[in-house]
């Protein structure tokens, strides 16, 4: 995919996916808290932004997420918005990481988390989130965690995407890990790409 093409499809992107929080949060800083760097926030909290490679060769992503791609294969980006990672698999597919420290000990459901997605790709795409089009929706396990993919199609400034989201929910911990493209079906290389990205993630690993 061309570079600004690229651009274009990350600024969309951003756009339809964000965090399961109502507000989103902002940076205003950073800061070291025993000798870990952390991201100061605008409603006063803070979290831990470790990004040094672990000894088995899986880098921290955020609240005990753990990503053990090969960085030759799995490109790291510069993560925009709500994504703690973006990644980049080739010139079709992209995978990207959004984790928030609350689960179920605060009444969150995976059906909950799918109406959210779905909600905010129907206002990407001008729809109500009934009308958004699910290819498929299978359970499955991530790390021994049970989890949930919803594919989905958003048509966002009039090109369509697909979306692979695996929704993962722990007590203390909710994750949407999604694989997309601009496409109109579910292919099965897009399945291929999604299974072996969800297969790199380590739950309730903290990076030390």
């Amino acid at each position: 995919m061309p570079g600004r093409l690229w651009k274009g499809c990350v600024a969309a992107v951003v756009g339809c996916c964000l965090a399961v929080t109502a507000a989103a949060q902002s940076v205003v800083g950073t800061a070291v808290v025993s000798g870990k760097p952390v991201q100061l926030f605008d409603d006063g909290t803070w979290r831990y932004r470790d990004t040094v490679e672990r000894k088995d060769g899986c880098r921290p992503v955020s609240f005990g997420v753990a990503f053990c791609g090969d960085p030759a294969s799995w490109k790291s980006l510069p993560p925009p918005g709500e994504f703690d990672r973006l990644y980049q698999f080739n010139n079709q597919f992209y995978g990207g990481l959004i984790v928030e420290n609350f689960g179920v000990n605060r009444g969150i459901t995976i059906e909950f988390i799918r109406q959210v997605i779905l909600d905010i790709a129907a206002e990407a795409s001008g729809i109500t989130a009934e009308e958004v089009p699910i290819l498929d929706v299978s359970r499955r396990e991530v790390d021994g965690v049970s989890a949930e993919t919803v594919v989905y199609l958003t048509k966002i400034n009039n090109t369509d995407f697909i979306f692979a989201n695996t929704l993962i929910l722990t007590d203390d911990m909710n994750m949407q890990a999604m694989v997309w493209t601009i496409n109109d079906t579910y292919t099965a290389e897009h399945s291929g790409v999604t299974d072996t990205f969800i297969d790199l993630l380590k739950i309730g690993e903290s990076g030390e």
